[in-house]
């Protein structure tokens, strides 16, 4: 009996269930403390398995869960790619488009000419002679 059994289930009388190395390998034991009638304890009940074929067996489970998870893991990765490149595709056509029909923006100052310059409302009021939204904004 090890250290620590012996302090656990002999000196403090509590019952010890964990992995004991017993004589040349491991088990799965409980040890509970035998009692006389005055409540001396005189002994020791000891129940063990050797934990080896479990410990194989856990391995295996624990192994198989882990393929599983990545297997999962690399399912739903794909998933995101496919439904998130679906969702994003007509972004991707309207930008597209858009190069297509207009000139390219080259320097950040000339973007509010360029602006200025394919702006629907100043376009429309050049043809009607209205003021653009942007003449009425500046105006007030």
């Amino acid at each position: 009996m090890s250290d620590t059994v012996c302090a656990t289930v002999l000196d403090k009388g509590e019952i010890y269930d964990d992995r004991a190395f017993v004589v040349d390998d491991w088990y799965i034991t409980a040890y509970e403390p035998i009692h006389e009638p005055d409540g001396q304890i005189i002994g020791a009940l000891y129940v063990g398995l050797l934990e080896a074929p479990y410990a194989r067996q856990q391995r295996a489970i624990v192994g198989n869960f882990l393929v599983i998870a990545v297997a999962a893991t690399l399912v739903s990765l794909a998933l995101l790619i496919f439904v998130t490149r679906l969702v994003l595709s007509p972004i991707g056509r309207i930008v597209q488009m858009c190069r297509r029909s207009s000139p390219a923006i080259s320097p950040p100052e000339s973007i509010s000419a360029h602006r200025a310059k394919w702006d629907c409302s100043a376009r429309l009021s050049t043809r009607w002679g209205k003021p653009s939204r942007n003449e009425r904004n500046n105006s007030n």
